[in-house]
């Protein structure tokens, strides 16, 4: 799991970023039965963004950090002591969006398998696209595409895949070693931490 694979050992090389979820709204009311439709549904395709954008008067409504209890990942903090009050550590983890999917050679409804995101298995993103009764997600499929179109609940299942973040000192203070990006060859940060295991 991410809690022992990483954070255990090395949870002082990850940064806590803003991860966007991107919530803006372009048609529809948010709630009840009638379908919402979200900014990122029609946007992808053409204008895929790395910029968060503000969801409305409350821009942390798209705007997650791991220490924010209320609207973030801090919902996953565990407690490190039994003191009172407890101390906690956070996991500095989130999903990777829609845009970044796209920046990385994804496609709505394009099957591609040659890209470094694709995996063979399918995976959430954390960008909204619908809600409809039900809350559908972008999705990485299994064949590469992106989709926008299946429904957030229990007939379809999918892999998350954890993103993370790493602290601005890890890249500047190690060597990036051989390779060039690609899912074949991908970069390889020498932290001397990760040596010892």
């Amino acid at each position: 799991t991410f809690k022992t694979a990483i954070t255990q050992n090395y949870i002082n090389l990850l940064s806590d970023v803003i991860w966007c979820g991107d919530k803006k709204i372009q048609s529809g009311g948010g709630y009840g039965n009638a379908a919402t439709y979200y900014q990122a549904y029609f946007r992808i395709s053409t204008n895929p963004t790395l910029i968060c954008l503000d969801a409305g008067l409350d821009e942390k409504i798209s705007k997650y950090t791991s220490q924010d209890i209320i609207n973030g990942n801090g919902m996953l903090k565990t407690a490190i002591s039994n003191t009172s009050p407890q101390e906690y550590k956070y996991y500095n983890i989130g999903l990777i969006t829609a845009d970044e999917v796209a920046y990385g050679g994804g496609a709505v409804n394009k099957i591609n398998n040659n890209y470094y995101l694709y995996t063979g298995d399918q995976y959430f993103t954390m960008t909204p696209a619908v809600f409809e009764r039900f809350g559908r997600v972008f999705r990485i499929m299994n064949d590469g595409r992106l989709d926008r179109e299946l429904n957030f609940y229990g007939d379809h299942t999918a892999i998350m895949r954890p993103s993370i973040a790493l602290v601005s000192s890890v890249i500047l203070d190690n060597e990036i070693i051989g390779q060039n990006g690609t899912k074949a060859h991908p970069y390889v940060i020498a932290v001397p931490e990760l040596k010892q295991s």
